[in-house]
């Protein structure tokens, strides 16, 4: 799966240097969002069971 911005001429299907950076940051985002919705849920259910 790739990536392939038109206007900032970014491409994730290949491997360049940018469309690397870019690839890792979208992983890095999705990680800290999937981390905050384990706390989050966490949180509930505690909250939940008391």
């Amino acid at each position: 799966m790739g990536f392939l911005s038109l206007y900032e001429k970014l491409d994730t299907t290949t491997t360049t240097a940018g469309g690397m950076f870019v690839f890792h940051v979208f992983a890095a985002l999705a990680e800290f969002i999937r981390t905050i919705i384990v706390a989050n849920t966490n949180e509930g259910l505690a909250a939940a069971r008391a």
